[in-house]
């Protein structure tokens, strides 16, 4: 579990810096440096079970705004940002629901 957390932070890490040149990098870099933050944190067993549950929980919120748009313009153009958008929120929520499961078997253990 460690190396595949050490592994989610490095790349959430360079995808975040990715970021810093899209139209809006006051939305998505702290969106990928957020989760790259939890997967440190996951590499210490350090989770907050009801952090990690609200940060789904929002994740997927603003996955379900951008459905529309991404669902709208699918069909125009495959390689929109939207689309890059919208897969990147849902790579982030997968990654969220593995810190959440992590973080109920980090409890259940008693660490």
């Amino acid at each position: 579990m460690k190396i595949v957390n050490a592994v989610l932070a490095l790349a959430f890490t360079a995808f975040a810096l990715l970021q810093c040149n899209d139209p809006d990098p006051y939305l998505w870099v702290p969106a990928y440096a957020y989760v790259a933050i939890l997967s440190v944190l996951g590499v210490f067993d350090q989770y907050s079970r009801p952090l990690v549950l609200a940060s789904l929980v929002s994740y997927l919120v603003f996955l379900a705004f951008h459905f529309a748009t991404f669902f709208r313009q699918i069909f125009a153009d495959v390689g929109n940002e939207e689309g890059r958008e919208f897969f990147g929120l849902m790579l982030c929520s997968l990654v969220l629901f593995y810190h959440y499961l992590a973080s109920v078997r980090t409890v259940s253990k008693g660490t």
